[in-house]
């Protein structure tokens, strides 16, 4: 069930424990890393393997719809412009925290490291964690605010990173239902996805992502850490509920996202 709504004087609520969040600026996060020098593809004989496991019950990417790409971004110029002004916003940087039942069996957080890494060598489904796809929901429950938090996806060959509501269900998978929303990199391919529609992102993969969720503008962007903060992707969204940081890992391979800490 979704919460109450959030109390005004809270920033956001923690699902497990509240949690105070600092007032760091949105630009005191150094964006000089850049691409690693790594292979991103799966092969087809890893996503075949991973769609027919027991324990990842998700749709191929490939055969789901497909936004034509004339409807994908505005020019870099244009994007560069939008992400410098969006760099201005107050927004509060979100410390991520996770707990075991709101994620997948296959994951674990490390909190000393701030990553989220797959377990290899756990077959099948399990009534623990929340979720049956390889994905975990954060504590953090956003609402009524403007908001941001940083991936590294460096040491990740297939990852997807964005918000839901609290209703997102077991076999849900994110980006593929009405409730979620996240951008992508899986196939070889960046995408953006939303009620099972993808919309191709002609950037090649960044290796440290900025999220910025603007609840009362209804806003949720994807920036490139690695190109001055280039707007990758931007849903508009009317939210209805306050929503929470949804984190997708490829569960065939040793994959690890980690959260900068500002």
């Amino acid at each position: 069930m979704l919460s109450e709504e959030l109390d005004s004087k809270k920033d956001y609520k923690d699902g497990c424990d509240t949690v105070q969040m600092d007032g760091s600026s949105i630009d005191s996060y150094p964006t000089s890393s850049c691409y690693a020098d790594r292979i991103y593809s799966l092969t087809s004989q890893e996503q075949s393997e991973e769609e027919g496991s027991l324990e990842f019950v998700e749709v191929d990417p490939e055969n789901s719809n497909t936004l034509e790409d004339a409807h994908l971004t505005p020019s870099a110029e244009a994007q560069q412009q939008s992400s410098r002004a969006e760099a201005a916003l107050p927004a509060k940087f979100v410390d991520l925290s996770f707990c075991p039942e709101l994620g997948n069996k296959r994951l674990i957080f490390c909190p000393e490291k701030r990553s989220l890494a797959t377990r290899l060598g756990h077959q099948g489904r399990t009534t623990h964690g929340r979720f049956d796809a390889c994905q975990w929901m954060a504590n953090q429950e956003l609402g009524g605010g403007c908001f941001y938090w940083d991936v590294d996806t460096t040491h990740c060959t297939g990852w997807a990173v964005g918000v839901a509501y609290s209703s997102l269900m077991r076999r849900d998978r994110l980006g593929r239902t009405s409730s979620s929303w996240c951008l992508e990199w899986s196939s070889g391919q960046l995408g953006a996805w939303h009620n099972d529609l993808k919309t191709s992102v002609k950037h090649r993969v960044p290796s440290n992502v900025r999220v910025i969720l603007d609840m009362a503008k209804g806003k949720l962007y994807f920036q490139s850490l690695c190109d001055n903060l280039l707007e990758l992707h931007c849903f508009k969204v009317s939210f209805s509920h306050p929503v929470r940081p949804v984190f997708w890992l490829y569960g065939l391979t040793q994959n690890t996202l980690s959260f900068p800490k500002h």
